[in-house]
């Protein structure tokens, strides 16, 4: 690394899911930027790889389960976490998932979500459901960078 750089290994997926999203800290008045950490990471270069939250307005009530919206958020992108309301229900018109996501890469519009009857294994229905993009955030400045190790969402 370098002088504006500096190199943070967590084993926990709280502690870093909690930094990671984030993005912005300040410490003693100083700004610091987080940014995962990667093999092909630069300090010259800024990564594209950021975390975005999204949202599934007027998803249906059975999909709020957090593993159904990790399933269908990692159609997106790696999925993070979900956000409080999400995860309460306090908030049935949306969901929210903060998902890493390449801003170099145009959002994504819809996701189709396959529906099946109770009991059978024919996969032949759906419907696409919309996907908002919330935030994507791409400034200039590094000052901190992120390594952890390996984890399943």
């Amino acid at each position: 690394m370098n002088y504006k750089h500096i190199l943070i290994h967590l084993s926990n997926e709280q502690d870093f899911n909690r930094i990671w999203t984030k993005q912005t800290w300040f410490i003693a008045n100083q700004k610091m930027r987080v940014f995962k950490w990667t093999p092909e990471f630069e300090t010259k270069k800024e990564p594209s790889t950021v975390p975005v939250w999204i949202s599934f307005p007027n998803l249906k009530a059975h999909l709020f389960e957090k593993s159904a919206l990790l399933l269908i958020a990692k159609a997106i992108g790696n999925p993070l976490c979900i956000d409080e309301t999400t995860a309460n229900g306090t908030r049935p018109s949306v969901a929210r998932v903060c998902i890493e996501y390449d801003c170099l890469k145009p959002p994504v519009d819809s996701v189709w979500i396959v529906v099946s009857k109770r009991g059978s294994k024919d996969m032949s229905g759906g419907y696409l459901q919309k996907v908002e993009f919330l935030r994507c955030r791409n400034t200039v400045i590094i000052v901190a960078t992120l390594a952890t190790a390996s984890r399943n969402v």
